[in-house]
């Protein structure tokens, strides 16, 4: 009797160590996938020079002139800045200095440990960890954005932290309130916009908790990193949001046009890459007839998110906006078990057909993907860009050909020195990686006004024509002598007004009092008035 009762536990317990194992080799092979599509792009050069300026004592700026914040992910920007001094300043590992490689690092470690939480944490069963690690490794989107230098990486780590505390049990404890809005505040802090994710399900937690006073508490005490970063960035750059928001909101272009634009964006991954929105799809649906009330507030967030991606017009790297959505739909996902094996094998294979037969699926590809894809265009005629295509040739972590000015720069680590009175300025077409590779002694601004605080506050040159996230700025007349020479040389007088006004906020001393004053009158919109006499002064002839 004793030994009947034995084999069968050694043989669960073999059982189980085999599915772990299998596992385990997935997770691997996924791994590798990623690192295969590792890349860096264009844009995170800017958050990379910021960070030289940074450790070099010029400030969280993008040129040492200005206050001027030209990233928008802090939380990001101060962990690879963390990262670096360690390496590079305390420990003195200069390797690891070149940029590249260490934000490369950075990201696949992140990364996979958000597929291994997703495997060994969320999943609920064997089968539904292989469907979900399926459909994250055939999804273009998740895994072009599991580098590429942005902050991708790090957002869908605190989104699966964040719906493993929620999804943990129903616990109404304060201390679990707490961790939940810590979570969603380091998820604002690492993108503001992220918060839509985050809202609904700790709105839905707080309403069912028994002592809402204690759990309003918790809240406010979870939220206070992104309190003092917004109370930072008010004092220390003069406003709320990064430059970005302002240069790429702030456009003049009407409502609907950007709506359709959105629309567009969707149509552009449906189409590039299937698997992303139809599993984001399918998660929505199956929430909602499966009457998964816990899930709602999570869909509910899907849901914000993807229409703000509607109303902001997209953006022109293709599928960056579906990642986070998508893993939180996979999450979802996870969370059901099949009692049939036969529905897993259904899902699974329905999973591979759809993602092989996509235009450019991520386990396909090569080091050479300019030529394996060869008459695909880069960019469509609507400005949506597949990113990792456009730079994985000169940019890609194991590619043979990678251009060398991508790795590092002359002025990368301890020589990044400024040694001119007077910076040089330049106009940049792409601000990334060319602003980095001049070093701190030039000023970079660039026609799309992100890294340029008066420019972004006017609206775009034309109207009609327009790639979404690149609004075509004009230069005001007499501005880059201003910028050259530090005097204020703006031949229009209500704009040379308006910049006196700005200047004292960027440029002057910290804990001056008329700053102070000229930060609560630039946010209250006393100025506003000379921005609209200029914009209707050219406007007759330009706007």
């Amino acid at each position: 009797m004793t030994s009947g009762h034995v084999a069968p536990e050694n043989n669960g317990l073999e059982a189980r160590f085999d599915r772990r194992a299998a596992l385990w080799l997935l997770l691997i092979l996924t791994a590798l996938i990623i690192v295969r599509n590792a890349w860096i792009g264009d844009d995170a050069y800017i958050t990379i020079r910021t960070i030289e300026n940074f450790l070099s004592g010029y400030g969280i700026t993008h040129n040492i002139a200005e206050r001027v914040q030209t990233y928008t992910h802090p939380l990001w920007m101060f962990l690879q800045a963390g990262i670096y001094f360690l390496l590079n300043r305390v420990l003195g590992i200069y390797f690891w200095a070149e940029f590249y490689y260490l934000n490369v690092l950075i990201s696949l470690s992140l990364s996979i440990l958000v597929v291994y939480l997703l495997v060994f944490n969320a999943a609920r069963s064997f089968g539904s960890a292989i469907l979900g690690m399926t459909i994250l490794v055939m999804s273009k989107a998740f895994v072009d954005y599991s580098t590429s230098g942005l902050e991708n990486p790090l957002t869908h780590l605190l989104l699966i932290l964040f719906l493993l505390v929620y999804l943990a049990g129903e616990s109404g404890h304060p201390r679990r309130m707490f961790f939940l809005a810590l979570i969603a505040a380091l998820g604002g802090l690492n993108r503001l916009d992220s918060l839509l994710l985050y809202l609904p399900v700790l709105f839905h937690v707080f309403w069912q908790s028994e002592d809402k006073k204690k759990a309003f508490y918790q809240v406010c005490l979870g939220f206070l990193p992104l309190v003092v970063w917004e109370l930072f960035s008010l004092f220390y750059y003069g406003f709320f949001f990064p430059n970005t928001a302002y240069s790429k909101l702030n456009t003049g272009i009407p409502a609907t046009r950007l709506a359709r634009q959105g629309i567009y964006y969707f149509l552009n991954s449906l189409s590039l890459d299937p698997i992303t929105l139809l599993t984001i799809i399918f998660s929505l649906l199956l929430t909602v007839f499966s009457k998964q009330r816990r899930h709602l507030p999570i869909v509910i967030g899907v849901l914000l998110y993807l229409l703000y991606t509607i109303k902001i017009g997209g953006d022109f790297m293709s599928g960056r906006f579906f990642a986070a959505p998508l893993l939180i739909s996979v999450v979802i996902l996870t969370r059901y078990k099949f009692e049939d094996i036969k529905v897993y094998v259904m899902f699974l294979l329905i999973v591979l057909i759809v993602g092989l037969t996509s235009p450019r699926p991520p386990i396909m590809v090569t080091a050479h993907p300019i030529e394996q894809f060869e008459g695909k265009p880069k960019i469509d005629e609507k400005g949506v860009s597949d990113e990792r295509l456009f730079y994985f040739r000169t940019a890609g972590l194991l590619v043979d050909n990678r251009s060398q000015v991508f790795p590092g720069s002359q002025y990368a680590g301890r020589q990044w020195v400024s040694v001119k009175q007077t910076p040089e300025v330049e106009i940049a077409g792409a601000l990334g990686d060319h602003g980095y590779v001049t070093g701190p002694d030039v000023h970079v601004i660039d026609l799309f006004a992100l890294s340029d605080p008066l420019m972004a506050r006017l609206p775009t040159l034309d109207l009609e024509v327009w790639q979404i996230g690149h609004f075509r700025r004009d230069i005001p007349e007499g501005y880059l002598e201003s910028l050259a020479s530090g005097e204020n040389k703006i031949e229009d007088p209500n704009l040379a007004q308006y910049y006196d006004k700005l200047r004292i906020v960027i440029r002057g001393d910290l804990f001056d009092w008329d700053r102070l004053v000229e930060i609560w009158n630039l946010n209250t919109g006393k100025y506003d008035h000379l921005l609209e006499a200029y914009i209707a002064e050219k406007g007759a002839v330009q706007y």
